[in-house]
């Protein structure tokens, strides 16, 4: 089971809500995340933009804007039954790139799927699926 809630403080919608759940079944189902037996709550969440550098600031130590912050709140490969995610976006910055919304979004999905790219390797093949993905979301016409 897949539950998905999406808040922003700003009382118009920035992106197509249903789009968001849609993209997050589609990519979890690709990566074989929802396949792993786990009831999944995800919360995803706009948040102006100097909130987001001061989270940015507070748990990765860079004292700069981020377009958004992946959250997993136990692992997605052990035996929980239960799987959190948090997916933190800076409404500011996606608005500006709206053109790049898929790509950033696509990329909190897969961190919050497992995916790291800390090391080269994790980065290469993070970075591979997330392209790979984007392509064929595009050629499926998902933006």
């Amino acid at each position: 089971m897949l539950k998905v809630s999406i808040r922003t403080q700003n009382k118009e919608a920035v992106f197509d809500k249903n789009l968001m759940v849609n993209l997050t079944k589609y990519v979890f189902k690709k990566i074989n995340f929802l396949k792993r037996g786990k009831n999944i709550i995800l919360d995803i969440t706009f948040l102006p933009e100097e909130e987001m550098r001061n989270l940015n600031r507070k748990y990765r130590r860079i004292d700069k804007k981020t377009s958004s912050l992946a959250f997993s709140y136990g692992s997605p490969f052990n035996n929980e039954k239960t799987f959190i995610g948090e997916i933190l976006l800076n409404e500011k910055v996606l608005k500006k790139k709206q053109n790049k919304f898929l790509e950033i979004f696509l990329h909190a999905l897969l961190h919050i799927g497992g995916y790291n790219h800390s090391k080269p390797a994790e980065r290469k093949k993070m970075f591979a699926l997330q392209k790979n993905l984007l392509d064929e979301l595009i050629r499926k016409k998902w933006c």
